[in-house]
């Protein structure tokens, strides 16, 4: 009960307990007796922060060895966070596995492609150019310009836009088809009814795999599906 009213006092999640930390922590308090006192505030945010941020850092070093073996593939994201800063995350991909790199927050700065393209340029250096063998950005025209220009700095580097990109913007593409995008419109509309509405949601989730319409996409395909049947039926 201990437990349970501190999670409830520092409104800290219950799924927190899925941590893979959480039991090793109890395992530890109890290995240490009775007489263990909690670290305060100031130590947590203090000197054990800076050990997790070293450890961390040995972690990802122990990739490097992997990288200078196989080679490695660098991947930035650009996204929008809920206060609207322009955040950049670099990852780095090997066949041990992806670690993340550093995030840039370029809220700021104007994302040019000399911008981007210096910026590129630093995290290549960073990992290092003999390591890296492939670089993944997105579509943007400033992206594509900015990885052209990487490819051409360090010959060794091969560039390529995002596929999921690619077949996202490929989807968007068919979305603005007149039949499509009706489609996806009635698609979106039942959907927001069946949300908000407690009886169809129960009845959908007691008739209905929770998958099947889990979201708006998976709805519109099945109504486009119908329509075609029925326009089919019509010829």
């Amino acid at each position: 009960m201990c437990v349970t009213r501190w999670f409830l006092d520092a409104s800290i999640p219950f799924n927190a307990t899925n941590s893979v930390f959480y039991q090793p922590m109890f395992d530890a308090v109890c290995a240490f007796g009775s007489r263990y006192k909690a670290p305060l505030c100031n130590q947590m945010r203090g000197p054990y922060l800076a050990k997790c941020v070293e450890e961390t850092r040995k972690f990802v070093d122990g990739f490097r060895t992997h990288w200078r073996e196989t080679g490695c593939t660098i991947m930035a994201n650009g996204w929008t966070d809920r206060k609207r800063r322009t955040l950049i995350n670099f990852l780095v991909y090997c066949p041990k596995g992806t670690v993340f790199l550093k995030s840039v927050d370029a809220t700021d700065s104007s994302k040019t492609s000399d911008f981007l393209f210096r910026l590129f340029k630093d995290v290549v250096n960073h990992v290092g150019p003999e390591n890296v063998v492939h670089f993944v950005t997105d579509n943007a025209s400033n992206m594509v310009a900015a990885g052209r220009r990487l490819q051409d700095e360090f010959p060794s580097i091969y560039w390529s836009p995002c596929a999921a990109h690619c077949v996202n913007l490929i989807l968007s593409d068919f979305g603005k088809e007149h039949l499509v995008k009706n489609t996806v419109a009635h698609a979106s509309i039942i959907t927001k009814y069946v949300y908000n509405h407690c009886f169809p949601l129960y009845l959908m989730r007691k008739y209905n795999h929770p998958f099947i319409v889990s979201n708006t996409f998976l709805l519109s395909t099945m109504l486009h599906v119908f329509l075609s049947y029925h326009h089919a039926l019509d010829i």
